[in-house]
């Protein structure tokens, strides 16, 4: 999972900050525990986070079924949130909401 820009309150300043391990420790804990303390991102992003890991139940079902014929797939949310596997290294400044899904 990778978050655009768009996905936090100050865009300007997400893309400053170096992607620490207890940055994105956090980003994990606000994910996943409603009382965690939000990190930056806008309303709605831990709704969409939860929301599209239904994904993951088709993605990897079957697996080998759907590996034989796709190499990549993924599918970014208009307010920032970008699902993919497998997993890659993505510029910082990669922003799914200016994709034109």
């Amino acid at each position: 999972m990778k978050f655009g820009a768009e996905a936090f309150t100050d865009p300007y300043t997400y893309l400053g900050l170096d992607e620490t391990v207890s940055r994105v420790n956090a980003y994990k804990w606000f994910m996943s525990n409603a009382t965690a303390h939000n990190p930056g991102f806008i309303p709605g992003i831990r709704d969409t986070v939860i929301a599209s890991s239904k994904v993951d139940d088709i993605w990897f079902r079957e697996k080998a079924a759907f590996t034989k014929y796709l190499v990549r797939r993924y599918f970014g949310t208009s307010n920032g949130v970008l699902r993919m596997t497998p997993g890659t290294s993505i510029a910082k400044s990669f922003d799914p909401t200016k994709r034109p899904w």
